[in-house]
């Protein structure tokens, strides 16, 4: 067979498969969402610093914030393990309790830690692990799930929920699957010369 031919018909049926493709999209029925959405940490931090002193988010943008919200989950449970942890330098075990507090709205309370903690403000929490209360504790977060997505609440401020499971100490037995409140609301913050508000991502408690 001529090599042209070849050529053509290969682009024919090419064109034939993307148009297959394309029908097959615009007939497919409407499908509800399931009670939990699978999460990744693919956000591009461009996509974030483009909004950042918008009036409103965008669905990308809470997407993205969604996002971030699950690597400041994993950030909490990491500093928890620094912070009880006395091999670790004693000013570097500091800026972890600022750093996990930091991830929060506020210090109202503990999210989970299998530590018999909830009952405690997060300061107080935080002290104490660092003084050996429970020694030295490590956690590993699985199965993150959009429980449910960001939505408005106010005109500063997005709420959502997350929902993972949590195993302490490398016990795989005891599987928790814990509910954690997300918030996307605007902060004052300092750049110098001006103050501005700006788009900041935090856990609820």
């Amino acid at each position: 067979m001529d090599p042209m031919i070849k050529i053509i018909k290969s682009v024919i049926f090419s064109w034939l498969a993307v148009l297959m493709a394309c029908c097959a999209t615009a007939n497919r029925e409407d499908v509800s969402l399931p009670a939990e959405l699978p999460m990744g940490k693919t956000t591009s931090p461009g996509v974030l610093e483009k909004q950042v002193f918008a009036p409103l988010l965008d669905a990308g943008v809470l997407r993205a914030y969604e996002s971030k919200a699950l690597s400041k989950l994993e950030d909490y449970y990491e500093y928890l393990h620094v912070i009880s942890n006395p091999s670790y330098d004693t000013t570097f075990r500091r800026q972890a309790i600022t750093q996990a507090l930091a991830l929060f709205t506020n210090d109202s309370s503990t999210p989970y830690t299998g530590l018999e903690s909830s009952v405690l403000l997060m300061p107080v929490f935080l002290e104490e692990l660092y003084r050996g209360k429970w020694g030295e504790v490590t956690y590993e977060i699985s199965q993150a799930a959009l429980r449910q997505p960001l939505e408005i609440s106010s005109d500063t401020t997005y709420r959502g929920q997350i929902t993972y499971l949590v195993v302490l100490n490398d016990q795989g037995q005891h599987r928790e699957r814990v509910l954690q409140n997300i918030v996307v609301k605007k902060v004052t913050t300092d750049f110098g010369a001006e103050v501005q508000e700006v788009w900041k991502v935090f856990l609820g408690n």
